[in-house]
């Protein structure tokens, strides 16, 4: 066998010269046929491959901006939601450090519902740069319209008719924080008859919130002076917009309750600051 190809060989190239060129040539033209076929396909699908990367740049831009667009035009249409939400949601444990992580899913439940409901993959789409900017722009918005809310509240009084249980507890707080006090909200639920603790100069005040739309009876009374104890507070107040009932009112005088409306707050936080300094 290798004795006759080493004879073939032999006999190419002992040929004469016009069919060595023939060889060559029919050689180097499948070579370049072949090459330029190759050439031609790779160009395609480099092309091919650009456009796509090209179009998905472009694709990603235009959501990006879509979005940078839709997302102030729906918080602020939300803004009432959001703020509420962000009131109930953010809460602080005993050593007053905030939990956020109800907050967090609200986040979550806000954007993937009105923000990008298209989107197939939301975990994926949060995790990337554009959705930890929406999520961060989403908690922004709602703390500053909170604090805002929350200031002119303050400034211009308040109407309890338009404000839910939780924010008339809220506008109770904020007057105090204010003032300079620390406050902490007790939680929605199991709050022992207190729903402010407020604490300052040494001095802890213990606030049970009624936002009722007739004279508070003599159960609040009882409850709050149970919480003051509970909570270890100086003071114990309710606070009411409509005033208290007289089997409230001669209890309250029994227990040291003091009986407000929300309006005398605020001095009664200076006052109580008064008396420890």
């Amino acid at each position: 066998m290798g004795r006759k190809s080493r004879g073939s060989f032999e006999g190419v190239r002992n040929s004469p010269i016009l069919i060595k060129s023939f060889i060559a040539f029919c050689a180097l033209y499948i070579t370049v046929k072949y090459a330029y076929e190759i050439m031609y396909v790779i160009t395609i699908i480099v092309a091919a491959a650009v456009t796509v990367f090209v179009s998905y740049l472009f694709y990603r831009r235009q959501r990006r901006a879509e979005m940078a667009r839709r997302l102030p035009e729906t918080m602020e249409q939300h803004k009432a939601a959001l703020v509420a939400y962000f009131r109930q949601s953010i809460s602080k444990d005993a050593f007053g450090n905030i939990d956020d992580s109800h907050w967090q899913k609200r986040i979550d439940a806000f954007l993937q519902t009105q923000v990008v409901p298209d989107v197939t993959n939301y975990p994926r789409w949060r995790a990337s740069r554009p959705g930890r900017e929406a999520v961060r722009l989403v908690d922004n918005f709602a703390q500053q319209k909170d604090v805002e809310d929350r200031v002119l509240g303050i400034a211009s009084g308040v109407e309890p008719d338009k404000l839910t249980p939780s924010d008339y507890e809220r506008h109770c707080a904020d007057v105090l924080e204010h003032l300079g006090w620390r406050v902490q909200m007790t939680p929605a639920s199991r709050d022992h008859g207190a729903d402010v603790i407020a604490e300052k100069s040494g001095r802890r005040l213990v606030i049970q919130c009624k936002r009722y739309s007739q004279p508070v009876g003599n159960k609040a009374v009882q409850e709050v002076h149970a919480a003051r104890h509970l909570y270890g507070g100086c003071t114990a107040c309710v606070v009411a917009p409509q005033g208290f009932t007289a089997q409230a009112r001669r209890e309250a005088h029994g227990l040291s309750v003091i009986l407000l409306h929300h309006s005398e707050l605020g001095a009664l936080g200076r006052q109580l600051e008064d008396e420890s300094s």
